[in-house]
């Protein structure tokens, strides 16, 4: 198990990010989506349990949606660029 996940550390160390997604912004994005998690969760507790009985009901729906939409977004940036250039007139009102 140690040698296939420092294999698995060494391939993803050794991949130019740099040239799939922009590092920067990657990260800024994953860390309001947590700082958002986080603050709903801390702020809706008392609320969702005085009126669902289940503390965490806030927090559950908005993990639910945050991973649909991560999954959304993957799947949008396997696309092709041409098919979106393609749409780019189409897609204007």
């Amino acid at each position: 198990m140690k040698n296939w996940l420092n294999g698995w550390l060494e391939y993803y160390e050794s991949l130019n990010w740099s040239r799939y997604i922009d590092r920067e912004l990657f990260v800024a994005v994953m860390a309001l989506l947590a700082i958002g998690v986080i603050m709903l969760g801390s702020a809706s507790l008392w609320v969702a349990d005085r009126q669902y009985q289940d503390a965490y009901y806030y927090l559950n729906r908005q993990l639910l949606f945050t991973s649909i939409g991560l999954v959304l977004a993957i799947t949008i940036y396997q696309v092709k660029l041409s098919f979106w250039q393609g749409l780019g007139v189409k897609l204007l009102p």
